[in-house]
């Protein structure tokens, strides 16, 4: 069963509201504040309300039996406050007939203002920075959020122009004298150390003897025959690209010549 319902949910110590539409196949009552916390694209007002939700009051103004009372009450509701130009709402736009309106969205010198202060103050604040740090790790360690956030890497490495920026972008930062001076820092007198049972790590010199009287002994991990496989599947679609063997084919000709100038 779908349900259909108009809400107002209103911050008790700022008085700022959001009023908004939902459709849920949920009661409004067990979806509301517990599953649900607005459409809103402010993700302090949405972060805020798990991390203080004794803060904010809840209102389910109406239900309907169909998506065109839904929005036609929305559509009323946002005209009679304005919401969209109205510094006590967090809604940026109002719904029409045709979508939302984000006429109005501009606010006032003096709106603006408390807007940045109040923000400002809320983030000032370490102990607020740390409940919305927890909630933000919660919500991207679930499965689902994993799964996006790889599933919106692959896609973006899809993207041949994007490849190309990406790739240009790491070799101009790795370039730099300090970045280059970063790295032999990092990486002088560390070696790869096992402690037999298959766990490895790559530790610093200063650290090297403690784990070594703990049993640990020098050597690096080394691959499997499984991985070694990966690897060479991997290589061998990468340079059946004519494109990826061009630029392999420069870049040598290229790195020749400098040794040779050398």
């Amino acid at each position: 069963m779908e349900y259909y319902y108009t809400y107002w949910i209103t911050n008790i110590k700022t008085g700022q509201g959001y009023i908004g539409k939902r459709k849920s196949n949920r009661a409004p009552e067990n979806d509301l504040s517990i599953k649900y916390f607005s459409s809103s694209s402010v993700k302090e007002f949405i972060n805020d309300q798990k991390v203080n939700p004794n803060d904010y009051k809840y209102k389910i103004l109406q239900t309907f039996d169909s998506p065109k009372e839904l929005i036609d009450h929305e559509i009323e509701l946002h005209e009679k406050y304005d919401v969209a130009k109205n510094p006590m709402f967090y809604n940026k736009a109002k719904q029409t007939s045709s979508g939302f309106d984000t006429t109005g969205t501009t606010y006032t010198p003096e709106a603006k203002a408390k807007r940045s202060a109040a923000s400002k103050k809320y983030w000032a604040d370490s102990i607020n920075r740390a409940k919305q740090s927890a909630v933000l790790k919660k919500a991207l360690s679930t499965p689902e959020a994993k799964a996006n956030q790889s599933a919106a890497v692959l896609k973006q490495l899809q993207d041949l122009e994007y490849k190309d920026r990406r790739s240009a972008s790491i070799k101009k930062s790795r370039s730099t004298k300090k970045s280059k001076a970063k790295t032999s820092a990092g990486s002088i007198g560390r070696k790869w150390i096992n402690n037999r049972l298959g766990e490895y790590k790559f530790v610093k010199a200063d650290q090297l003897e403690d784990y070594l009287n703990s049993g640990w002994v020098l050597g690096a991990k080394k691959g499997t025959l499984e991985s070694k496989a990966k690897q060479s599947a991997t290589h061998k679609k990468r340079y059946e690209d004519p494109t990826e063997r061009a630029k392999t084919s420069a870049a040598t000709k290229n790195k020749k010549y400098k040794d040779e100038r050398i």
